[in-house]
């Protein structure tokens, strides 16, 4: 992100059109400060908005939670029907309606993107940024554009998922499952994909199981997501893990593959919680926000409340952000 102070207008450029730069587009333009007349913001995206993740990943929203206790014996609920009979042995409760839920990522992304631009925010699609201009005393100057600027992320994980029209409606069960085979089964190994059923929508008028799998951290990140290359098996394997637990999956349709690049600041374990970096970089009038891994629809929109703040008032106020900041994660070696 890179405001810059003109004669007449305070010009604002939010480099990527993924969750985390059209929050930012959002809350800027619906910013007590912001003035359309003062204000030009505009958003830059090498591709279309939410080609990445923030248009493929599952769209969880959880407050956060203690790990469940597992319960013994498939002590699961009835509504939670369309688990095969005495597949589950183990069940735990993360969240309830009242402290989490489910959006669609893709179709919350673009929602932000047109109320940002009802405000006056422009966006600028298939349009790269390739260097930070600096003027003679060290502040942002402009932007060249043609291609993709990289950021300084160390990893890439690459994710497949696939989506499936179910044989019938299910339960509204998010499904982080440890899939086994059965002693007699066939399968010698499983994946165990975190499921997502969900409801019709303007993007499919009939309901949806949306299913992800492992995390892929050897595959090198091409330089347009149009680039991924998508390995039929690597979705074939998911589909045969939820398979393996649902009859109404198994025998769903299945309606499309995909893969996308998560962003992560470095490699880490499972319980372990690194990044995101939100803020300034040292540089007058150049803000960054990176790194979200998993968590960017769950983060994304907080995270363009604080840049807001950062960028309209000097400082953010309605969150602490100084362990985000970028100073703990760059070093004098990472060239924007």
């Amino acid at each position: 992100m890179a405001a810059q102070q003109g004669e007449t207008k305070q010009i604002i450029v939010v480099i990527g059109g993924s969750i985390v730069g059209t929050s930012t587009a959002y809350y800027l333009s619906h910013h007590p400060l912001y003035d359309s007349k003062v204000h030009s913001v505009t958003v830059l995206e090498a591709n279309n908005i939410a080609e990445g993740s923030s248009g493929k990943g599952g769209g969880q929203i959880l407050k956060a939670t203690d790990s469940p206790e597992l319960k013994g014996n498939g002590d699961a609920p009835s509504s939670l029907d369309w688990l095969l009979p005495g597949s589950t042995q183990q069940y735990g409760e993360i969240g309830v309606p009242g402290n989490s839920g489910q959006v669609n990522p893709y179709m919350f992304t673009k929602t932000l993107a047109k109320l940002a631009e009802s405000k006056g925010v422009m966006f600028k699609l298939k349009a790269s940024a390739t260097k930070i201009n600096l003027d003679e005393i060290g502040r942002l100057s402009n932007l060249s554009s043609s291609r993709m600027m990289k950021a300084p992320i160390r990893l890439m994980q690459l994710t497949y998922s696939v989506i499936v029209k179910p044989t019938r409606p299910l339960s509204p069960y998010i499904l982080f499952r440890n899939i086994q085979p059965a002693p007699a089964s066939p399968f010698d190994e499983l994946l165990s994909p975190d499921i997502y059923p969900r409801p019709a929508d303007h993007l499919y008028e009939f309901d949806t199981v949306y299913a992800i799998g492992l995390d892929d951290c050897e595959t090198s990140l091409p330089s347009d997501t149009g680039d991924i290359e998508l390995v039929d098996q690597k979705c074939a394997d998911i589909l045969k893990a939820i398979g393996s637990v649902s009859q109404e999956i198994h025998d769903g349709a299945l309606v499309k593959k995909q893969a996308c690049y998560k962003p992560q600041i470095r490699q880490h374990e499972e319980d372990e919680e690194v990044g995101p970096m939100v803020g300034p970089v040292g540089i007058h009038g150049l803000w960054l926000a990176t790194g979200h891994d998993e968590w960017g629809i769950q983060n994304g929109p907080g995270t363009g409340l604080v840049m807001s703040e950062m960028i309209l008032e000097g400082k953010a106020h309605s969150a602490d952000c100084s362990s985000l900041d970028p100073k703990h994660f760059l070093n004098t070696s990472t060239k924007l």
